[in-house]
C-alpha cells in the first residue's frame, strides 16, 4: 500500500504511571495530531453503552460520549457495527475505519494512541493501513512505583502494607515490560521507534517534542504545551484529562518519599535496566 495512503499513527507504549495522559494531551494539540487517548477501551466502553451502564462514560471535551459530535461520527453509535451487535470486539480494520472517521472529522492528518498496551501496538503494527510509530514513554521506575503505591493508597485512605514488597514488584514488572518493548519494537522492521523519557519532557519540551514530530515530518508548534488551550476528545487515561491544571512539571514527591530501604533494594533489583534507559542509582545523582 501507497504510504500516501496510510494513516500514521503514533502509539505510545509504556507502563502506568508514566505521564503518558499529560504527554498524549501536549503532542495532540499539535495542529496536525488527533489523539484518541486509550483507544483499546473503546470495545468496554461500547458494550457499557449498549448495557445501559450509568453514568455515561466521559470525553476530556467534558461531555458523555454519547454526546460528543467528535465520538458520535468516529464511531458511528447509530449503526449496528458498534452499537447494536451482541458482542462488542474490536479489529483492525474497524480500528482503521475508525482512524480515518476521527482525522476526517477535524481535518488531521496523524493519529495519536496512548493505549500503552503491547498487545494493541502488535496487532495495529500489522495493519497495512497504518504507518506506525512506537513511541516508547519510560519514567524513573523508583516514580513509577511510588505512584503505584500513593493511588492505591488514596484509593483506601490509609498507608499500604507491605510497602517494600509493592516497591519491589512495581520495579520488577517496568524493568520486564520495558526490556520487553525494547526488545521487541526498536529494530522491527517496517515500525518506526523511539524512546522518550517522561523527565527529558518536563524539562526539555521542545527538544523532546521536536524528535517526536521529526518522525512525521512535523514541526514543534509552541503553543502545544499550552494544551488547555485546544479541545481533546481524549478517552480513559488518568484524571489529569478532565482537569484544569496546565503546568507540567516534575513530580519529585518520590525522591523524598522512598525510604532508603526501599530505594537501595529496588534500584539494586533494576541493574543493569536502570543504566540501560538511561536512570540514576543513586537519589543524589538524578538532577546531575
Amino acid at each position: 500500500m501507497s504510504d500516501t495512503l496510510r494513516v500514521p499513527l503514533v502509539y505510545i507504549a509504556g507502563s502506568s504511571h508514566s505521564g503518558s495522559t499529560l504527554i498524549d494531551l501536549v503532542i495532540g494539540s499539535h495542529t496536525r495530531i488527533e489523539s484518541l487517548g486509550e483507544a483499546k477501551k473503546i470495545p468496554k466502553i461500547l458494550g457499557s453503552l449498549q448495557s445501559g451502564f450509568q453514568p455515561k462514560p466521559v470525553c476530556s471535551c467534558h461531555a458523555p460520549i454519547v454526546d460528543c459530535d467528535f465520538w458520535k461520527s468516529a464511531l458511528q453509535f447509530e449503526t449496528p457495527d458498534y452499537s447494536q451487535r451482541e458482542r462488542i470486539t474490536f479489529d483492525s480494520s474497524a480500528d482503521l475505519a475508525m482512524a480515518r472517521r476521527a482525522l476526517a472529522f477535524r481535518n488531521k492528518s496523524v493519529l495519536l494512541d496512548s493505549s500503552k498496551n503491547l498487545g494493541r501496538l502488535g496487532f495495529l503494527a500489522q495493519e497495512a493501513g497504518f504507518s506506525t510509530t512506537c513511541l516508547h514513554l519510560t519514567r524513573d521506575p523508583r516514580a513509577v512505583a511510588f505512584s503505584a503505591i500513593r493511588k492505591m493508597e488514596r484509593a483506601d485512605g490509609a498507608t499500604a502494607k507491605n510497602r517494600m514488597r509493592l516497591v519491589c514488584k512495581h520495579a520488577l514488572d517496568w524493568s520486564a515490560l520495558n526490556q520487553k518493548i525494547r526488545r521487541r519494537y526498536r529494530k522491527k522492521s517496517g515500525l518506526s521507534y523511539l524512546h522518550l523519557r517522561y523527565e527529558d519532557f518536563v524539562f526539555r519540551h521542545e527538544a523532546s517534542l521536536s524528535k517526536v514530530l521529526q518522525i512525521l515530518d512535523l514541526e514543534f508548534e509552541p503553543a502545544q504545551v499550552r494544551f488547555r488551550d485546544f479541545t481533546h476528545h481524549n478517552i480513559e487515561g488518568n484524571r489529569l484529562r478532565l482537569q484544569s491544571d496546565s503546568d507540567i512539571k516534575f513530580d519529585s514527591g518520590y525522591l523524598k518519599e522512598l525510604t532508603p530501604s526501599e530505594w537501595l533494594t529496588s534500584s539494586l533489583l533494576l541493574l543493569p535496566t536502570l543504566s540501560r534507559f538511561g536512570y540514576c542509582f543513586s537519589r543524589k545523582d538524578i538532577f546531575r
